[in-house]
C-alpha cells in the first residue's frame, strides 16, 4: 500500500506536515507544489528557505529538501515522509533539461557550463557515495542516497518511497485526489 497519509484510529488521516527528500533532479520541488497545492499550504523550499526552521515548529507545513544535516526535526514531526529514489539516468536528463530551459530563459542562478559540469559530478556521486555523518550544512559531500536511506530508518511507518516517474505520477494522483475532495466537501 502506498501511504498517502498517516492512520488514526485505523483510518487514514489528512497530513498535517509532510517533508520531501530525495536527490538532485528528482522532482521534489514540483511534487511539493502539487502537495501543498492540494492541501492548501505553503511550500518550503530547503534550499532557498531561511525559514524552515519556524515552519517546522508549525502545525501544518510541506517542506523539500536534499539535505541530511539538521534535518531530524522534521524527519520527527512529519505525519508523511516522501523519498524520491529515482534512478541517477532520469535525475541527470532533469538536471540537463532544467539548466537548459533556465539559462535560455535567462533566469539561472547557475549560469555556465562548469557550473552544471560540478553539479553533475555531485549528483552521481549521491547515488555512488556511501553513507557518512556530515561535519556540517555545508558538507556537500556527505548528502547521498546512502545517507538519505540512513535517516529515513526508524521512519518506515510514515515513509512512502518512489522509485520511478511512473510511481511519482500515480501517488501525487491518489494523493491529490483524495485530499482535494475531502477538502472540496469540507468546504
Amino acid at each position: 500500500m502506498v501511504k498517502t497519509g498517516p492512520v488514526r484510529d485505523g483510518r487514514l488521516a489528512r497530513p498535517q506536515r509532510i517533508y520531501i527528500i530525495g536527490g538532485g533532479g528528482s522532482g521534489k520541488t514540483t511534487l511539493g507544489r502539487q502537495v501543498a497545492s492540494a492541501l492548501g499550504l505553503d511550500l518550503t523550499e530547503l534550499d532557498g528557505s531561511s525559514g524552515a526552521g519556524e515552519r517546522a515548529r508549525g502545525s501544518q507545513w510541506v517542506i523539500e529538501g536534499i539535505f541530511v544535516w539538521g534535518t531530524a526535526v522534521w524527519l520527527e514531526r512529519a505525519d508523511l515522509i516522501v523519498w524520491l529514489d529515482l534512478p541517477w539516468r532520469v535525475a541527470r536528463r532533469r538536471i540537463l533539461t532544467r539548466h537548459l530551459r533556465l539559462t535560455a530563459a535567462g533566469a539561472n542562478p547557475h549560469r555556465g557550463w562548469r557550473l552544471l559540469w560540478q553539479f553533475l559530478r555531485s549528483q552521481r556521486r549521491y547515488y555512488t557515495a556511501p553513507a557518512r555523518e556530515p561535519a556540517g550544512p555545508a558538507d556537500w559531500d556527505a548528502i547521498t542516497r546512502a545517507a538519505t536511506a540512513r535517516l529515513v530508518r526508524g521512519h518506515e511507518a510514515k515513509v512512502t518511497v518512489l522509485r520511478s516517474p511512473r510511481e511519482v505520477r500515480r501517488w501525487r494522483r491518489a494523493f491529490t485526489r483524495r485530499w482535494a475532495e475531502l477538502a472540496e466537501s469540507a468546504a
